[in-house]
């Protein structure tokens, strides 16, 4: 059929839901959602140990969409897999003032052939959300394949004990992306992150902040020509303490006009490793 198909749709004033352990699937051109829940007034709804499977013959294939300062969701336990012909299919997407949501538990494997398949996506002012304990796997033809993204003004939010695999065919793959002046406050703590693809990938990438966020026991692991564990592209102000980077071609890429600071920090290589405790500034 043709797009924006949808499995389960919560909207206008929808409260106390339990969509529970069913299988969901969903095809078409674009815009295939397995559940959307949305409307300021839609809360405290639950998402869990659901099987939700979009596809379609172009993009925006979505899992799980979160919009319209929807609050108090949970999703939880849930097995997501995104498939698209051409790229921009999201296991998860959390945006428009959404708030106080949580995701936890759920395995999200993206793909599509082309660019920007992405694990969990946070924008457009998603504010004090919690997002752990997630296993990400995402995969694609095109570049910038990304397993947890938060932009556009997203702030106070909670990224933990997530375990984070990006792979693809070309370049510009992330584990972690942050992005916009004005994402600040969010703490990203223990999570693991893999990167690998042809070139240039990347475990954290922290692109025109100038926010404060917190990077707190994070182990990065990047593979591939141009791998940088941690760059900071005309990004001020974030903090990064007890990492640990695993043997990338490069371990911090600062551009002009970024500055970061590192404490307590596990350079490891397959010679050894130096911890470096104290704090440096690049």
């Amino acid at each position: 059929s043709a797009g924006n198909n949808h499995g389960v749709y919560i909207f206008s004033s929808s409260t106390n839901n339990n969509i529970s352990r069913n299988i969901i699937a969903t095809n078409g051109t674009s815009i295939n959602v397995g559940v959307i829940v949305e409307e300021s007034a839609t809360t405290g709804n639950f998402v869990e140990h659901n099987t939700i499977n979009t596809t379609g013959t172009a993009d925006s294939n979505i899992g799980v969409w979160m919009l319209s300062s929807v609050s108090g969701t949970l999703v939880n336990n849930n097995t997501i897999r995104t498939n698209g012909s051409n790229g921009g299919n999201h296991g998860i997407r959390i945006q428009d003032s959404a708030v106080s949501n949580t995701v936890a538990n759920n395995t999200i494997r993206t793909a599509g052939a082309a660019a920007n398949n992405w694990g969990i996506w946070l924008l457009t002012s998603a504010n004090s959300n919690t997002v752990i304990g997630n296993v990400i796997v995402t995969n694609g033809t095109g570049n910038q394949q990304r397993g947890i993204l938060v932009t556009e003004s997203s702030s106070s939010n909670l990224i933990a004990n997530n375990n984070i695999t990006t792979s693809g065919s070309s370049s510009n793959n992330a584990g972690i992306f942050i992005g916009d002046a004005t994402t600040s406050s969010n703490t990203f703590t223990n999570n693991t992150i893999y990167t690998s693809g042809t070139n240039t990938n990347i475990g954290i990438h922290y692109q025109n902040v100038n926010g404060v966020n917190t990077f707190t026991a994070n182990n990065i692991t990047t593979t591939g020509a141009g791998s940088h564990a941690i760059v900071l592209d005309v990004a001020n102000f974030s903090v990064f303490n007890n990492t640990w980077l695993d043997s990338p071609v490069d371990w911090v890429l600062s551009t002009p006009n970024s500055q970061g600071n590192f404490s307590n920090t596990t350079f490891q290589s397959s010679n050894g490793s130096i911890r470096f405790v104290g704090l440096f500034t690049v």
